[in-house]
């Protein structure tokens, strides 16, 4: 009788690990999922800005001197609660350096 209370706690510890373990795995790979989809919204955010700056440049012939201005006449949009965007420009012939980093470390 003591031998099979014994080996009926064994397999509740170990379904007990088990379940930890699963759960964990679990939570990092939600983790992980969450963490790439802010790293693909930033990119697409970038590409976004780049493909803005590109159609400017194709209608008025020079890129756009600041953000705001793909902001006021190209209909772009940031959600400045989460992205800051480091917009500089170097000339009117010159593709603008456009960086889009994530406010805060985690996603």
């Amino acid at each position: 009788m003591r031998k099979k209370k014994a080996k009926n706690e064994y397999r509740l510890l170990l379904g007990a690990i088990l379940f930890a373990c699963a759960a964990l795995f679990c939570v990092l790979l939600l983790h992980n999922t969450a963490r790439s989809t802010s790293a693909m919204q930033a990119e697409a955010l970038e590409q976004s800005i780049r493909r803005a700056a590109v159609t400017c440049y194709a209608v008025e012939g020079r890129y756009p001197k600041s953000f705001s201005y793909l902001m006021e006449n190209y209909g772009l949009t940031a959600d400045f609660s989460q992205y800051a965007v480091r917009y500089t420009a170097s000339g009117d012939n010159v593709m603008p350096d456009i960086e889009v980093i994530r406010i805060g470390g985690s996603p």
